[in-house]
């Protein structure tokens, strides 16, 4: 029979232990969940009579008899109750612990190893008073203690065990007697821990104060609603950091407990990493690929033919309020169309203004956990909504395997924590207001951040960690046939941001449009969840991008169609707001070498292709995308991204200001959607265009050259830019480029072709015709944003006079005051222009 014995406590992250002796095998070092036995978890047990033979002898409490102290904190030993052959079969339930999972068993108890008393443990009430050891293989663990002049404190593996559908773990414990006194072992407790063979994390001491919502017993003033009341609770920036999720720092009690309520699920996902687009897509239930909005910020028009939730349950007599965010980067943002949305939108937004008998339909997003708020700290603390002091000290702080360990990425990782703790009670505050007026029991209530986040590599990027969410939803007994599982259970199907409006609608018993995309996942009109998930990644405020990623949940593929650009180089917003990215970048710099793979990654160009286990590795540091025996996947996977992105006609292959230069006023189409849906937009080919273009093949000159004269815009475009990033010098390269910056109607070609240019032939013309692109008589501000892009991109800023970002600034500006649909465009060149001249004369680095 396998044996585990560690023996004498010793400090290590709070409260671990040290090997004092082991048999063959030993529990690794680590996170480990320390549950005292008491009269509140633990019975004599009456599974199975033969079990307690002796049970007659009564013996008075459990095993011992103490003031409830943590493990490892005894007061008076002569306290506890001696053991003898009396003493009956105990069964200990630890409960709270996430149902289907495995976790390492432990049974903590104090021993006199000068006797060979033992205890004994398992998960099965046979034959526990069999005194000799004659049980079936791996039925019983039997614990014993290494020669010690002292008694000593143990935590003995019994071994791995899944926790039923409630989420508990039961333990039978017993003595056995070997040589020597039976006074001398007492039993204390279990642990629970990662599984035997895993990497389990150092445990952390947190303090715990917040207390969560109350449930009352309020009569509804309105009796007999048909329709479900909606709360959607909302929040920024965070990926599943909570406690529901399994994340022990976390201090999230009124969202752990609606958990409890509700069905938490695992898999969902905003599509995309940043607000602006992932509302386009709550607002519509439309990917903002689709519509055009996929970068962030924008001010698109959208046709009238595209929907809007709230408008759709205005009609249908619902009550609608959002308090207060907006930004759904669309013509829904201003004008006719915003008034459609809401019948209250601001912070005085309230259901509790709803007329008499009305269902109501309430938004509140609480901003508390935005990105900037790690630049407002010490005013948060004035107003009182989080400690002086972090709750967690930084140095217990788990870093993600990504972040290099910084001080001040520590001390950032510990303010989030509180900010997540602030947005809680924020949260459970609202659902009081539910619960006190009576309306708990006709609510549905929904919980989720707007996409993942919200240090340094996570939100705007489209790893896991920038496009999952938490997401929670609490359906009640009175609409129970909606909901897809039992209150507390968890549910992994992928979810997604445009399922959510489908859904709503739907559950409500309005009719859904046609045109929005996504599925219903509630109620028995549901629909089967998909086998992949798909994510998208595109302009980030001053720096295009395009990326894309698929998932099945075992692996996670990213498609970089701008592997030239470092991820820690992109837009420099977290810079200015917070500590933990100015760290890493100064640390970076100040000695590259001696960062490390992992860590220096986030500033250098990136693969064309990205594949991650997203078991072995969460964090996604380590690319498996060359692994041979992963071939067949890749290319499955790769294969399904690219059905995905003809399937919702994909945008993002054209760029920005390509698009605003074929449609609007007096053009042929109106819209971008209108456009993207059109024959005009050959989307097979531009992707095929493009991920050649990405591909880094410097030997498909011939190809790329064909590219440059295509009839379709967008791949002269990526003609243009496989040039660039190939670094293709030849003359028919130069010959072509050329023939672009003097002849291409579109100013994204002339542009990119210039870029491509300065690397492969003439530099100064290159400069030349950049700079001809940036002038007061620009009307579109992203065709201007590219052009200072492009400036930085082929180093042809190393011609700029101060005076000459002067200028640009001043022309921006007035692009910003001229508005319309590209104003944002202007907005940001600014940022690109302001950083310039704050570090004149030196240059940024963006490659």
């Amino acid at each position: 029979m396998k044996k585990w014995m560690i023996q004498w406590m010793v400090l290590f992250a709070g409260i671990g232990f040290a090997q004092h002796c082991a048999s063959a095998e030993t529990p690794a070092e680590g996170s480990i969940l320390f549950v005292d036995a008491d009269e509140s978890n633990t019975v004599r047990s009456t599974d199975k009579k033969e079990t307690f033979a002796s049970d007659e002898a009564k013996p008075v409490g459990l095993w011992r008899n103490r003031p409830g102290k943590g493990f490892n904190q005894h007061q008076n030993k002569n306290l506890y109750e001696r053991i003898s052959c009396d003493a009956p079969v105990l069964k200990t339930t630890v409960s709270g612990l996430k149902p289907g999972q495995t976790y390492g068993v432990y049974v903590c108890y104090i021993s006199n190893p000068k006797f060979s008393w033992r205890v004994r443990a398992g998960f099965d009430a046979y034959g526990f008073m069999q005194f000799t050891p004659t049980e079936p293989e791996g039925r019983i663990t039997e614990l014993g203690a290494n020669k010690s002049p002292a008694l000593s404190e143990y935590l003995g593996l019994i071994g791995d065990a899944k926790a039923d559908a409630k989420g508990t773990i039961s333990v039978y414990v017993d003595d056995a007697q070997g040589e020597g006194a039976s006074e001398r072992t007492w039993y204390e407790g279990l642990a629970v821990g990662a599984p035997t063979g895993q990497k389990i994390e150092p445990t952390i001491n947190v303090k715990k104060t917040q207390t969560a919502w109350e449930e009352r017993d309020v009569p509804n003033p309105v009796s007999g609603q048909e329709r479900p009341n909606i709360l959607w609770l909302t929040c920024e920036d965070i990926s599943p950091y909570l406690g529901c999720y399994g994340f022990e720092q976390a201090q999230t009690p009124n969202l752990d407990k609606l958990a409890e309520h509700g069905v938490l699920f695992t898999r969902a996902y905003a599509a995309t990493t940043v607000c602006s687009p992932a509302r386009s897509s709550l607002l519509t239930g439309m990917y903002s690929t689709t519509l055009g909005t996929q970068g962030i910020r924008g001010a698109t028009t959208l046709p009238a033919a595209i929907p809007a939730y709230p408008a759709l349950f205005r009609e249908a007599g619902y009550y609608c309020t959002n308090n207060k965010k907006t930004d759904y980067n669309s013509s829904y943002d201003t004008g006719p169309m915003k008034k459609l949305l809401w019948d209250q939108c601001s912070d005085k937004a309230h259901w509790k203004q709803r007329p008499k008998g009305k269902p109501f339909f309430a938004v509140f997003n609480e901003q508390i956990t935005h990105e900037s708020r790690m630049n407002q700290i010490d005013n948060l603390v004035k107003q009182g909504r989080i400690p002086a002091e972090s709750r967690i000290n930084p140095a217990d702080i788990r870093l993600p395997a990504y972040h290099p360990d910084l001080p001040d990425i520590r001390d950032d990782w510990a303010r989030l924590h509180d900010l997540m703790t602030a947005m809680d009670s924020s949260q459970g505050k609202l659902i009081q207001e539910v619960i006190d007026a009576g309306l708990f029991d006709d609510t549905i209530i929904i919980f989720n951040s707007d996409h993942g986040g919200m240090l340094s590599r996570s939100k705007h990027y489209i790893y896991n960690g920038g496009t999952q969410v938490p997401l929670i939803v609490r359906i009640p007994e009175k609409w129970k046939h909606l909901a897809p599982g039992l209150p507390g259970s968890e549910n992994d199907e992928f979810v997604e941001f445009v399922d959510l409006p489908k859904t709503l609608l739907n559950i409500c018993g309005i009719e859904v449009p046609e045109i929005m995309q996504g599925r219903i996942f509630l109620g028995p009109d549901k629909v089967p969840a998909p086998k992949t998930m798909h994510c998208y990644r595109d302009r980030q405020t001053e720096r295009f991008d395009v990326s894309r990623a698929v998932t099945d949940g075992e692996h996670y593929l990213i498609r970089n169609f701008y592997p030239h650009k470092p991820r820690g180089r992109d837009f420099r917003f977290g810079l200015q707001t917070q500590q933990n990215w100015r760290a890493w970048e100064a640390w970076y710099e100040g000695n590259p070498e001696a960062a490390g793979p992992i860590h220096s990654q986030f500033y250098k160009p990136k693969a064309t292709v990205e594949l991650f286990d997203m078991t072995a590795d969460p964090d996604q540091v380590h690319s498996i995308a060359n692994d041979p025996a992963l071939k067949e996947k890749l290319a499955a996977l790769d294969a399904d991204l690219d059905a995905w992105m003809i399937r919702t006609r994909d945008l993002g292959l054209v760029p920005e200001s390509m698009l605003f230069d074929l449609t609007g006023d007096g053009k042929k189409y109106a819209t971008l959607y209108e456009y993207g849906q059109s024959k005009d937009y050959p989307i097979e080919k531009v992707l095929k265009a493009a991920k050649s273009a990405s591909s880094r093949r410097t030997n498909d000159q011939t190809l790329y050259l064909n590219y440059t004269k295509d009839n379709v815009p967008a791949v002269r475009y990526w003609g243009a830019y496989a040039l660039f990033l190939n670094r293709i010098k030849s003359a028919e390269a130069e010959k072509s480029l050329e023939a672009m910056i003097k002849n291409d109607a579109f100013a994204a070609n002339r542009i990119m072709a210039a870029q491509a240019l300065a690397w492969c032939g003439d530099s100064a013309a290159a400069y030349k015709a950049i700079m001809k692109e940036i002038n007061p008589e620009v009307r579109n501000g992203y065709s201007y944003l590219m052009a200072v892009n492009a400036l930085q991109y082929s180093h042809t800023d190393k011609n700029l006079t101060q005076a000459d970002w002067t200028r640009f600034q001043q022309e921006a500006e007035a692009g910003v005051k001229r508005g319309g649909q590209t104003r944002h465009g202007y907005e940001y060149s600014m940022r690109i222009i302001d950083d310039a001249l704050e570090i004149w004369p030196e240059r940024r680095t963006v490659d």
